[in-house]
């Protein structure tokens, strides 16, 4: 199974669905990937091989425009290591941040 955000971008449905991977939406809100409810999908997993990957759009996502800040990047990247889950992040609008100082990626 692969963790995608919900909603997630229509392109990357495209090209992962036809895979035949199982796709695990994790609630998003105004400020992006929900960190409670990643914790609690991977902390109540049940079914067979828990999910190793989340892919996420942590800047400007498609298709909701939301962007994680750091405090939340930080409680993911956390909960990643916990779950020795792999980030994949898609950050092509990381130099569209227009704050005094960019928050950095998961790297």
């Amino acid at each position: 199974p692969l963790l995608v955000e919900q909603p997630t971008y229509s392109g990357s449905l495209a090209y992962l669905q036809p895979t035949g991977t199982r796709l695990v939406g994790v609630k998003c809100d105004a400020g992006g990937l929900d960190p409670t409810a990643l914790d609690l999908i991977l902390r109540t997993w049940s079914g067979p091989g828990r999910p190793r990957v989340l892919y996420t759009i942590p800047v400007g996502s498609n298709p909701t425009g939301a962007s994680l800040t750091l405090e939340r990047k930080q409680k993911v990247y956390n909960i990643a290591r916990e779950f020795d889950l792999l980030i994949l992040e898609d950050d092509p609008y990381y130099w569209m941040q227009y704050s005094a100082a960019r928050v950095p990626s998961f790297l």
